[in-house]
């Protein structure tokens, strides 16, 4: 969504420079504010903020988990910190436990991508990436019937590579 919507926003500034009123919540866009100083302005609704934003057991109350947002209906130059999409989805009537239980697998899912960019940053995944490129090409050998000495070569290729994989 947020590439879809940079390269609409890039495009509709570069190419057509037109006058055009981008609504958004993806903060990402910031960058290009950098790359359009004079044609590009980025605002958001001001609001006020209380509580929330920790982590509750499962089978807590969920209130906790989710802050209380007043929106001013008023516009401030910057980003927004979030998107807000826990408190929109509570301001829409959904259920608190969905609501809670949403707000955990976010958590979870940036968690895991901060573990899976780390990872990356130090090379962890290196391994597991040569693994895959291995394993596209015994695809592409057997797919297009290679001799059987590649792909024995392959074979002990992508078992050292499991193994190194293992490893870490």
């Amino acid at each position: 969504g947020v590439a879809i919507a940079s390269a609409t926003l890039e495009h509709l500034i570069a190419s057509q420079r037109c006058l055009s009123l981008f609504v958004t919540h993806y903060p990402q866009l910031r960058q290009l504010c950098d790359k359009f100083p004079d044609r590009l302005g980025a605002y958001f609704m001001a609001y006020a903020q209380e509580g929330g934003g920790s982590s509750a057991a499962p089978g807590k109350d969920v209130a906790p988990l989710v802050p209380r947002i007043t929106f001013m209906y008023k516009l401030a130059p910057g980003v927004a910190e979030s998107s807000f999409g826990m408190n929109v989805a509570a301001l829409a009537g959904l259920p608190l436990a969905v609501v809670g239980r949403a707000s955990q697998r976010a958590a979870d899912i940036e968690r895991d991508v901060t573990v899976r960019q780390a990872e990356h940053r130090s090379g962890a995944a290196e391994p597991q990436l040569r693994l895959l490129a291995v394993c596209r090409e015994v695809f592409s050998a057997v797919a297009g019937k290679k001799d059987g000495g590649r792909l024995v070569e392959l074979q002990k290729e992508a078992k050292g590579a499991l193994v190194r994989s293992e490893e870490q």
